[in-house]
Order: C-alpha cells, then sequence, then structure tokens
C-alpha cells in the first residue's frame, strides 16, 4: 500500500525494520499535514488557529523520523553483530552432511570435523565417521537424459534419509546439511537463482524448504528431533545451506591442499562449466554470487569459429544465449559438435559400435545428438576397465581419427582455461567434473592441452592437475557454515 511513499523517501531497501519505515511514513505524511493546513487555513485564519496545528504536525514529523534513525541504527548493529560473533567465534567439533546434486547423478556423504576450528578445518582435523566411509549415490533412470525435478528430490531425499539414519543408529548429532548444485543460487535464502537451464531445478525455487519438508516426511519428527535436536520446520530450514557446486569443490580444496595453496582456480566441466575462484584462501563469490561462471563466456563474436580447419556452428549454451560459448563448445556436448564436424562418417561408426551393446546404450538413452556422441567419445577413449571399449579406440580405422580429435578438443580446452589464468595470474588451475575425470588419462587430450597452456599464458604457467568432483562437491559443501565467506553471505549485513 505504502510502496510509492516508500520509493519517494528512499526506503525501499530491505536494511531498515519494518518499525523505522512506519515512522519515516509517518513523519513524511505529517509534514504534508502541515504544509496542507498552512496553504489551506493561513489566509482565512490568523493567530494559534494558524500555527499552533502546524507546529503540532512539525513535532510529530521531527520525533517519528529521529526514533526511526534511532531503530533503523539499532537494528544495524544488531545484524553485524550476529554477523561478527559467527565469523569470530570458533566452531565446535561436529558431524556435517554434504550433497552434490548433478544433471545426471548426485553424492551424499557425512563429514566428521573432529576438533573445535575457527573457519575452514585442516585435513588433520577431518576424521573418519565410522570404520567404513559410506558416501551415498544416485543416478539418473536410464531412460532419462538427465534427473527431471520430481525424480532428483526423490532420490536426493532418500540418499539423504539413509545418512540421518545412519546417524541416528550410532547416537551422532548433526549440525548441519549443505547442498551443491550446478548454476546460480542465493544463498543469503537458499533459492535457486535459474540462471542456467537444463538443471533438475526450477527458477527461483526455495531449495531448503523444499528438502526440509521431504525430510519431516521421510524421517518422522522423532528421528529429525534426534539427529538436528529440532523437529520444528523453521529451524530445520536454518541448518541447510546451499551454494554452488564449483564453488563446494574449491572449498573442500582449501581444507585438503592446506596453507600452501592461497590462489587456484576449480574448474568443473561436464555438460556445463564453470569454475570456483579462490583469492587468499578466501573463496571469492562476486556482486552477484555468480563468480567463476566462466561457461557462458564466448569465445569468439564473429560469424563462425574455426578449428583445424573446420567450421563450428554456434550452439545455444545453458545460459539461453546461442553463440560460441566456452561450455557449449567445450562440454560433453561441444565434444560432440566437434566430434562431427572433423568427420561425421568416423564419428557414425564410433557411435555405431558402442550402441551394439544395449548395456551401453542405455547409459546415453535420450540424450540430444551431441551430448549423446560426447558421452560415447567419452565412455570410448576411457575405456580403463572394458577391453570392447579399448577395441574401438584401438581401430586402425579410427584411432587417426581420435587421436585428432583429442588433440583438436584439448586445444579448444585450453583457450579458456589460458583466459582465466591469464586474466587472474593464479599458479594452480585443478580441473573436475565428467570431462576431466574420463580424459585424464588420454595422452592426446593432455598433451594438447597443457601444450597449449604453456606456449599461451603469459609469464609462468600453473600448475594444472584433474580431479573428483563425486569426492570433492558434497565434502565442501559439508563444510558450509564453517565458511566464513559463506557465512557473510548467508547472513548479510
Amino acid at each position: 500500500m505504502f510502496g510509492w511513499l516508500d520509493r519517494l523517501i528512499g526506503m525501499t531497501d530491505d536494511v531498515r525494520p519494518e518499525e523505522a519505515r512506519r515512522l519515516a511514513r509517518l513523519a513524511v505524511i505529517s509534514v504534508f499535514a502541515a504544509i496542507s493546513w498552512m496553504v489551506g487555513v493561513g489566509p482565512v485564519a490568523t493567530g494559534v488557529i494558524t500555527w499552533a496545528p502546524a507546529l503540532a504536525f512539525g513535532l510529530v514529523a521531527v520525533l517519528a523520523m529521529a526514533i526511526a534513525v534511532v531503530r533503523t541504527i539499532s537494528a544495524n548493529q544488531e545484524v553485524m553483530r550476529r554477523v561478527v560473533t559467527q565469523l569470530r567465534k570458533p566452531t565446535s567439533a561436529a558431524h556435517h552432511i554434504g550433497c552434490r546434486v548433478g544433471r545426471r547423478r548426485l553424492e551424499v556423504g557425512l563429514l566428521h570435523v573432529t576438533e573445535q576450528t575457527i573457519g575452514l578445518p585442516l585435513t588433520l582435523q577431518i576424521g573418519p565417521v565410522d570404520e567404513t566411509e559410506h558416501v551415498v549415490f544416485k543416478e539418473k533412470a536410464d531412460n532419462q537424459e538427465r534427473f527431471d525435478h520430481h525424480d532428483m528430490y526423490e532420490k536426493l531425499g532418500d540418499a539423504l534419509y539413509e545418512q540421518i539414519d545412519r546417524a541416528d543408529r550410532q547416537h551422532i548429532k548433526v549440525a548441519s546439511i549443505g547442498v551443491a548444485v550446478p548454476g546460480g543460487v542465493a544463498p543469503n535464502s537458499g533459492h535457486f537463482d535459474g540462471a542456467v537451464q537444463g538443471v533438475p531445478f526450477l527458477a527461483g525455487e526455495h531449495v531448503s524448504q523444499i528438502i526440509a519438508d521431504d525430510l519431516l516426511k521421510k524421517c518422522g519428527r522423532d528421528m529429525i528431533k534426534r539427529v538436528f535436536q529440532t523437529a520444528d520446520r523453521e529451524s530445520l530450514m536454518e541448518v541447510i545451506h546451499l551454494d554452488n557446486d564449483a564453488r563446494s569443490a574449491a572449498r573442500w580444496l582449501i581444507t585438503a591442499r592446506g596453507v600452501d595453496w592461497t590462489d587456484f582456480v576449480c574448474v568443473f566441466a561436464g555438460t556445463g562449466l564453470g569454475s570456483g575462484l579462490v583469492f587468499d584462501r578466501h573463496i571469492f563469490y562476486g556482486a552477484t554470487f555468480r563468480a567463476g561462471e566462466v561457461g557462458h563466456v564466448n569465445l569468439n563474436a564473429g560469424d563462425q569459429l574455426v578449428l583445424g580447419g573446420k567450421t563450428l556452428k554456434p550452439r545455444l549454451c545453458s545460459c539461453g544465449q546461442e553463440g560460441y560459448h566456452f561450455e557449449s563448445m567445450a562440454g560433453i556436448g561441444g565434444l560432440g559438435h566437434i566430434a562431427e564436424a572433423l568427420d561425421a562418417v568416423k564419428l557414425a561408426a564410433v557411435e555405431r559400435k558402442f550402441l551394439r551393446d544395449p548395456a551401453r546404450a542405455a547409459t546415453v538413452t535420450g540424450l540430444e545428438p551431441h551430448e549423446k556422441a560426447g558421452m560415447v567419445l567419452l565412455r570410448v577413449l576411457h575405456g580403463v576397465h572394458d577391453p570392447a571399449l579399448r577395441a574401438i579406440a584401438a581401430d586402425p580405422d579410427l584411432r587417426p581419427y581420435l587421436k585428432r580429435l583429442m588433440q583438436l578438443y584439448g586445444q579448444l580446452f585450453g583457450v579458456g582455461i589460458t583466459a582465466i589464468l591469464d586474466a587472474l595470474d593464479l599458479p594452480h588451475v585443478v580441473l573436475c567434473g565428467t570431462i576431466p575425470e574420463f580424459l585424464q588419462g588420454n595422452p592426446d587430450f593432455v598433451f594438447s592441452f597443457k601444450g597449449y597452456l604453456g606456449s599461451h599464458v603469459i609469464g609462468r604457467v600453473a600448475d594444472s592437475e584433474f580431479g573428483n568432483m563425486r569426492q570433492w562437491g558434497w565434502r565442501g559443501a559439508a563444510l558450509l557454515p564453517r565458511d566464513p565467506d559463506y557465512v557473510k553471505r548467508r547472513y548479510p549485513t
């Protein structure tokens, strides 16, 4: 009702408490009333009838505005005190559940921080929960391209139930649940911001609230009370934390790599492509929590992109724009697109051989053509434990094609990573996600990728290594409430 008045007097932000807003409105209305009285009555009246009501309105305005200012200052000081206390006070030893939700798979684990810490723990302060580390893995159904919205939440709820039940049986109290997701999030509210498409979350949905409601149904209030020391929906939502997956992987690396790693970037490459940036052992979020979204950088502003003498076509990026974005060119679908541009006949031959086995065919059912081709190629080139896949990769008619493909793809991958390293001058880059996990053992890709970095990065080339999002993502999510950089965003001033 008073939105127009709040905009007029500059009271539209969320910093001022509602009581201060009401008092400020009263002050402005009182000033208008005094002016109206003087204009309307002044010409026809004299003496006390003229000035007494106007003076009363004026005194009300001054008093209301003064109280509004005091209330606002007090409220802001209380928020600041709460945040500073949270950042400075040691966090007790505790158990934390961590989840990493991808487009096709998710992991949920239980992490034990064994000592009181200020900020993120060191590796030596992470201990086993029990004799065998038990991480729950869930994957999409074989007939799905990726998780759908309902299926993802159902499987996430089941995986969380397993860990909560495990904690309950061992009489473990759990301090928090951290959730790492692809794309943009609002850490301060637990919402998914919908900046990217093709993920199993809806734009603007309250992820923390949905998870809390589901856990109360699956686990029951008694189990939730025993494990989390609360069975109230709002209180349960308070211990559920949400962040981006690449940032969560980077957060775990701050703990795992120790004090020697102060500045680095952790790049996730799969269907999507993003990164977590670390400066002076602090996660960098950016102004709108989207720092590190390198996948949406356009590699070419012209009409065409030529790679190895082959012209690539613009593709749709998950940000909704069509072009030569790093993600659409170097993600899984991009690999399939490059393979088709290089030699469509050879690509078709690789796919035919792969799809002869019904079990293998089921793993790529439902994918769009380029993404399907990319997944086939990754599995063929990885093929560590499958003699049939190794035979396809070693086929004399296909080997030269696959070798050239990996050389070109490694070069293109290097273009995007070089841009990050040149812009930020970082000493370390870590690659994780489906693509690095499958290709880290392919000498043609690794040699081409590292060779491009060596010849194009200005100055000293960053150390580069490959890692595993399935191990890092859920652990970094579990540590969210112990990360001062996250806490500042969760409880903004």
